[in-house]
């Protein structure tokens, strides 16, 4: 179905006074309501479903959060040396996290960009040997200079 709404009916039938007089325009428009209907139902199925992600990723960062103070509160009862040593040793797990996935992300950019600089020169490989083939030449950059 497009993400556009079908277009929805003037009216719909609700008595028999105000039925149409042909049994075919009464399905068009009955086609037209369900259309309609199916529609507004995907759409909401959609939101709620995007809304749904929404709680569960901030469930997810509440219970987080939640984790840690608990975690301090229990690092009460030991010598703050030690605190300051399991701190230090999660930011330092948090920072390689981070570097991991920054280092992973920038790969995957620069794939990206390596297949898309391969295919146009595929491509102009392509059109060259095709203009070739009809006796032409592909004008270059330095040629236009």
């Amino acid at each position: 179905m497009p993400d556009t709404p079908p277009s929805r009916p003037d009216s719909i039938v609700e008595s028999a006074d105000d039925a149409p007089a042909g049994r075919a325009e009464e399905k068009r428009e009955w086609e037209a309501s369900q259309a309609w209907m199916e529609w507004l139902m995907k759409k909401r199925k959609a939101f709620d479903q995007r809304g749904d992600m929404a709680i569960a990723a901030w469930s997810e960062q509440q219970q987080r959060a939640l984790n840690l103070h608990a975690r301090r509160l229990s690092r009460s009862r030991i010598d703050p040396e030690e605190e300051r040593k399991i701190l230090a040793k999660e930011k330092k797990a948090s920072l390689g996290n981070f570097n991991n996935t920054l280092r992973r992300h920038t790969l995957v950019l620069r794939k990206r960009d390596l297949m898309r600089k391969k295919a146009e020169e595929e491509k102009r490989k392509v059109i060259s040997r095709l203009l070739a083939a009809e006796g032409l030449e592909l004008e270059t950059a330095d040629d236009a200079h």
